[in-house]
């Protein structure tokens, strides 16, 4: 089954519609600077656009190539994929088409980029980029092809966005094939009379967008000892725990964490939703399990020494 791909290289995806966004843009005095800048840091601005439905973002996800379904235009995923989450209720309003885009689009934002039959612009490098009214991609000097934005014709009016995220079922069982993805969305669009709720994106309690970490990490809960043994301040945020996370095996060895808490804060002692992935120094000879429990530790390097500090409980669903 052929889909769609689109690809970022600024760890994000976006949809919305030209004439939407460029009002939004407008109102807000956006239109002639570096609007992501400001919609990253300005609270205020960012929420205001998500809930007037000026684009739906999807932050947070690797900088990879994903296989694109939009419901009404391309085929769904079928049994070779395995459905890793779906959320809805995203507001976006259409005036004309939808555009799917890296989200650096916004990065230095020029709608003009967006018109016309199709250009063709050599970069340095020998980087050959392609703008018109449908597609945006670009080629490398090694002639490899991504498209950035990719436009679809959705009929005027306001929407809810619901995102279905995906993953190839034999991932990482063979070697990936040039120019293959592993990892997808599919989007679908429901019209309403009008926006009633704002779902914001980047609450890290709720959503999860980033196919490549969910489909290569195990879900699981962190049960924190109390202050008095570990010596964690609370609440505890994650940069707090500015060294390495490591379980200890059995024989010994150090086998170090990756750990994505599904809060950033958590208020009080307890226990942290999180999803875990081996580090890059594992050993290749241990993997994870569901359904075990392991004891997570801190590992502090002072003057080529280490110490181990215990955190409590590491159980995975």
């Amino acid at each position: 089954m052929q889909h769609n791909i689109i690809h970022t290289s600024n760890y994000g995806l976006c949809l919305f519609s030209m004439n939407t966004m460029k009002a939004f843009l407008k109102e807000e005095g956006l239109i002639s600077r570096k609007p992501l800048v400001l919609l990253q840091k300005s609270k205020n601005i960012f929420l205001n656009s998500i809930k007037t439905g000026a684009w739906f973002p999807i932050p947070e996800i690797d900088s990879v190539g994903y296989a694109l379904s939009v419901e009404g235009f391309d085929e769904p995923f079928d049994d070779l994929w395995e459905e890793l989450f779906f959320y809805d209720g995203f507001n976006l309003e259409v005036e004309n088409g939808v555009w799917v885009s890296d989200i650096g689009a916004f990065m230095d934002f020029d709608p003009a980029k967006y018109e016309g039959e199709g250009q063709e612009i050599k970069g340095s490098y020998g980087i050959v980029q392609y703008n018109s009214s449908s597609i945006r991609w670009h080629k490398d000097m090694n002639g490899t092809l991504s498209n950035s934005d990719i436009w679809y014709d959705v009929p005027a009016g306001k929407y809810l966005v619901s995102i279905r995220g995906y993953a190839r079922k034999e991932a990482g069982k063979e070697a990936r094939k040039a120019g293959e993805v592993n990892s997808g969305f599919r989007f679908s669009f429901v019209k309403t009379e009008d926006f009633k709720d704002c779902r914001n994106p980047r609450e890290t309690d709720d959503y999860e967008f980033n196919t490549e970490w969910i489909r290569t990490s195990w879900p699981g809960t962190v049960y924190w000892l109390p202050k008095k043994e570990s010596g964690i301040k609370w609440p505890i945020r994650e940069p707090w725990l500015k060294n390495s996370l490591v379980l200890l095996l059995e024989d010994g060895r150090k086998w170090n964490l990756r750990i994505k808490f599904a809060s950033a804060d958590t208020e009080q002692e307890g226990v942290t939703r999180c999803r875990v992935t081996r580090g890059v120094l594992a050993p290749k000879d241990f993997s994870l399990e569901s359904g075990k429990e392991y004891r997570i530790y801190e590992c502090e390097k002072k003057r080529s020494k280490e110490k181990l500090t215990e955190l409590g409980r590491l159980v995975l669903l």
